[in-house]
């Protein structure tokens, strides 16, 4: 089976940002990877190509659009039994990388006012990758990404 396809396309991933596909390889095993170049982190990433959650390709204007609105979507109440079921299903949350997931989550997030250091780290993080995405496929500087992004959430758009 090739995976080649996906070769010199553009992928995001709060786990390495922004990096393009350079190769898939076959390891020890007989495992294939993704080998992706990340500018963020100066280094190669090995993805296995049946981890198709862990990463994805850049989204298209039409993609974060409609991601962007579904930032400024009503959600309904959402119950954890503690901080910590909180903070362990938004970890295990945020390693989903496609689209509807995030809003989810980023908007969850930015609902609560009791936000712990973790939970923090967690919603930076998927914000800074985010921004980079909406930098690059809007032609805006990061700031100006950043600041779409949050009025979204705010709902002003």
């Amino acid at each position: 089976m090739t995976h080649d396809h996906i070769v010199g396309k553009k992928v995001v991933s709060s786990t390495f940002g922004v990096g393009v596909v350079v190769s898939v390889e076959q390891m020890a095993g007989g495992n294939y990877f993704y080998v992706i170049e990340s500018d963020a982190l100066k280094a190669k990433t090995f993805v296995p190509v049946s981890d198709d959650t862990n990463f994805r390709l850049l989204g298209t204007k039409e993609e974060l659009e409609v991601f962007l609105t579904a930032l400024s979507s009503p959600l309904g109440e959402i119950h954890h039994a503690s901080k910590k079921d909180r903070i362990n299903d938004y970890k295990k949350r945020s390693l989903d990388q496609r689209l509807e997931p995030l809003s989810k989550i980023l908007r969850e997030m930015y609902e609560l006012d009791d936000l712990g250091s973790s939970e923090e780290r967690i919603f930076e993080k998927l914000l800074e990758t985010l921004t980079k995405e909406v930098s690059i496929v809007f032609n805006l500087d990061e700031e100006n990404s950043r600041d779409k992004i949050i009025r979204s959430l705010k709902g002003e758009v």
